[in-house]
């Protein structure tokens, strides 16, 4: 690949998920899982820690130790 080139793109399926979110409602429960993903995490959050689907294979990806 020249410096001209950029690397194909794939597709991939990104989640984060939040266990235990007590709310009164879906759309409560979207706003407080939009706070904790905005706010700027404690030492022991897990806010920047994903898990990734893409070519047949399942990444967890942790943007805290990149």
């Amino acid at each position: 690949m020249t410096a001209f080139e950029t690397p194909a793109t794939r597709e991939y399926s990104v989640t984060w998920a939040i266990d235990g979110l007590g709310a009164t409602s879906p759309e409560e429960a979207a706003r407080l899982a939009l706070s904790l993903i905005s706010r700027t995490p404690g030492p022991d959050a897990d806010t920047h820690v994903f898990t990734v689907h893409g070519d047949g294979e399942t990444t967890q990806v942790d943007l805290d130790y990149q």
